[in-house]
């Protein structure tokens, strides 16, 4: 109708304007923002009415045109600063452009002026996650599923802000109903396995794993994460086929390395694991556990220097484990160096009391 209005009328501002309404329902919104500037340029005065700048907002942001959309949501709001959906497009925007805090307030200000809007409540909840609040991203997915009820990204979203609170148990329930309204997502099921492995539920994870890989077999890092519940469970051979179907899936996938060479330490492969280890650690130097793990193979080999050498660097990660001061303290005895074992006791006394008795003995039996 509005096409037929155009070939009558083609200067009729009004029915390009209407036309572009058509187009963004169909999703056309490159020929929807054609249209409407079109009848903005005929008819100027469309530029004064907040729903047509608004609508302008939202068909650019549809095309990820994020600095027009945030100009054009301001311009609605300067025509009605009251209106919460101008605030709530301004909110969007800036996330998109990952101006974050400025996202945080255009949202929180859309929500002073339309509590109900369930989308500015999940926006919101999205912007604080990003900015590290959990505690308040959690409160904005809860009333976001009071209003959306039906919606799994709600209830996957405040599970896995649960998980960054490290509120594992609390997190279950969001993530098994996000699963009962959405049984077909794959990274829920992976989601889930994660958390049930943070509890300790290893059996619950590697079926959470399978059925993520079922849904979606390519995802390396699902089979990763298969990988390390079976190692857990003492499955070894799965774990090591596991992690190598990550790696022919993502080969350069320092996780599925890991994985790997904790599989073959397991298996008392130590040469092997070295290797699985240090391909990681090329990959992503930073990362405690294979530090450690290299440290622990390295002396299983005989290897005591280089043993210490990956100790160290590990303790520089994450100065407060333990078991690492102790391994230290014992390298350190190993190699005549009374010093820098007495040292390591000195840490542990701070640490773990039960492991600082055990260093003592090995210091006292040299003294």
């Amino acid at each position: 109708m509005h096409e037929r209005a155009l070939q009558l009328a083609p200067n009729y501002a009004d029915a390009h304007a209407n036309l572009s309404l058509v187009y963004r329902e169909l999703g056309r919104h490159r020929e929807a923002l054609d249209s409407l500037n079109r009848a903005m340029r005929m008819k100027p005065t469309f530029r004064n009415d907040f729903y047509w700048v608004y609508i302008l907002g939202l068909i650019c942001g549809k095309l990820e045109l994020w600095d027009q959309a945030l100009t054009a949501f301001k311009d609605a709001n300067e025509l009605d600063g009251k209106a919460g959906n101008a605030w709530h497009g301004i909110g969007w925007a800036y996330a998109n452009l990952g101006r974050d805090s400025e996202a945080r307030a255009a949202l929180e200000r859309a929500i002073r002026l339309e509590p109900g809007n369930a989308s500015a409540h999940r926006e919101l909840g999205d912007t604080y996650f990003k900015l590290h609040q959990f505690k308040e991203a959690v409160e904005q997915f809860k009333e976001y599923i009071r209003l959306s009820p039906d919606d799994p990204a709600g209830y996957h979203s405040l599970g896995a802000a649960y998980c960054e609170l490290g509120q594992f148990d609390l997190a279950l329930e969001p993530f098994l109903h996000a699963l009962r309204l959405g049984p077909e997502f794959g990274e829920v099921h992976h989601t889930l396995g994660s958390v049930y492995a943070e509890l300790g539920q290893h059996e619950k994870a590697a079926r959470a794993f399978q059925d993520a890989i079922r849904l979606e077999p390519g995802n390396a890092d699902y089979h990763c994460s298969l990988a390390t519940s079976w190692v857990h469970l003492g499955r070894h051979a799965e774990a090591i086929q596991a992690a190598k179907e990550a790696l022919r899936l993502k080969p350069d996938s320092a996780d599925a390395y890991l994985s790997l060479g904790c599989a073959l330490h397991e298996t008392g492969t130590f040469m092997e694991a070295v290797a699985a280890y240090q391909k990681s650690l090329e990959l992503n130097p930073g990362q405690f556990v294979a530090l450690a793990n290299l440290g622990d193979a390295y002396l299983q080999l005989g290897r005591i220097e280089d043993a210490r050498d990956a100790l160290i660097k590990a303790g520089k990660i994450n100065s407060s484990d333990p078991k690492l001061h102790h391994v230290l303290g014992e390298i350190y005895l190993k190699l005549g160096r009374l010093d820098e074992a007495s040292r390591e006791h000195e840490i542990l006394t701070r640490l773990d009391g039960i492991l600082a008795d055990a260093l003592a003995k090995s210091l006292n039996a040299l003294t």
